[in-house]
């Protein structure tokens, strides 16, 4: 971990103790904590596959902990503050950026600079779904693939295939009048809607996904 970033989480700890037990943060605790916390989040490993002495429970308790005293996002906030103070990031590029699932939401800006991303993160972005199932040689030996679209009807489908006949499946209820499918879209601008269009091209050719020839008719229907 950046030797910059360590000594601000230690910072803020040391200056915002416990209230409940009113302990002060041991540093080589500290240390040891978010490198490994860092670790998991960097790589996307499992929480169960942490290779330390402590039990891989204590961690994620630590995670959790730290995450609601909005220890992270207070940092983030900081470092933020500390860059516009320097005049190395600007408004109009704040104004879009999150700390969440996607990490920014700048789509854009992620896109032109997905070759400096880790492999994990270009891999979790950026590789087509048709690029995870294929094998070694480029071939596609899987016999079935599903879609969440169509999640009830697939599931009864595989259990057949596998050789359950007597099936007690329950459909979802899920009120789909009452969720608006289309909220991805707010994200879209053309040129994302472009670089999607031709990035995943095999995604929609392999999985009969509809692919809409302009912008446009993208966003109205």
């Amino acid at each position: 971990m950046n030797k910059f970033l360590l000594e601000l989480i230690k910072f803020y700890l040391n200056k915002n103790p416990n209230k409940s037990t009113k302990d002060i943060h041991n540093e080589k605790n500290i240390e040891h904590y978010i490198e490994i916390i860092y670790k998991v989040l960097r790589t996307g490993s499992k929480w169960k596959h942490i290779n330390s002495p402590l039990h891989y429970t204590t961690y994620h308790k630590k995670f959790i902990k730290w995450n609601k005293s909005n220890l992270f996002q207070n940092v983030f906030y900081i470092i933020i503050k500390l860059l516009k103070y320097k005049n190395i990031l600007n408004n109009d590029f704040l104004k879009d950026l999150y700390i969440d699932s996607t990490m920014i939401k700048n789509i854009k800006y992620f896109i032109d600079n997905r070759d400096n991303l880790s492999d994990v993160a270009y891999n979790h972005v950026f590789l087509s779904q048709y690029d995870q199932i294929i094998d070694k040689d480029g071939i596609n030996n899987m016999n079935f693939v599903g879609k969440q679209e169509n999640l009830d009807e697939d599931i009864n489908l595989v259990l057949n295939k596998i050789g359950f006949t007597e099936i007690i499946h329950k459909k979802d209820k899920l009120n789909k009048n009452k969720i608006d499918f289309n909220y991805y879209k707010t994200y879209y601008t053309e040129y994302v809607f472009n670089f999607v269009n031709t990035h995943f091209d095999k995604d929609f050719k392999a999985f009969n996904y509809k692919k809409y020839n302009n912008f446009t008719d993208f966003i109205n229907n």
